[in-house]
């Protein structure tokens, strides 16, 4: 209901009871988007994670190449903000608010400080001596056309 009163864009179901009880749910809440397991951490990671890369990849244009910029997150990446994102209390939960923290806000300023160009690589990998995601852009190599 609160999907359909536009209060909520996707509801998520995570924890044990959509594991056991999938399509009881799926039958009781069709709204329901997508089931999460207790364990299912890295999965929330990637597909969250693939909704970052679409928003940062925009809306295709079919006069512009393929794709404007890829993203890479490293497992270890990933490993990291599901981890700093999971509480035994309430689960997977606070993942939005660390992917916000750890992965899209310093992502967005890397973004803005490079000036990104169409092919370009964005790079997400951990620092484990300094316990911090680093985010890095490799620029794509232009080819200078002969006069």
């Amino acid at each position: 209901r609160a999907k359909e009163a536009n209060e909520i864009e996707r509801l998520f179901v995570i924890g044990c009871l959509s594991q056991r009880y999938k399509k009881e749910l799926e039958s009781e809440i069709p709204e329901v988007d997508q089931y999460f397991g207790v364990n299912d951490l890295a999965k929330i990671i990637r597909f969250l994670g693939a909704e970052y890369k679409k928003n940062l990849i925009g809306e295709r244009v079919l006069i512009t190449p393929k794709h404007y910029a890829y993203l890479k997150i490293s497992d270890p990446a990933k490993d990291f903000i599901s981890e700093k994102g999971y509480d035994i209390q309430f689960g997977a939960r606070p993942l939005k608010r660390a992917l916000q923290k750890y992965l899209e806000d310093p992502m967005a300023e890397v973004i803005i400080k490079a000036s990104m160009t169409e092919g370009d690589v964005i790079s997400v990998g951990l620092d484990k001596k300094k316990d911090e995601i680093i985010i890095s852009i490799k620029k794509q190599k232009v080819k200078q056309e002969k006069e």
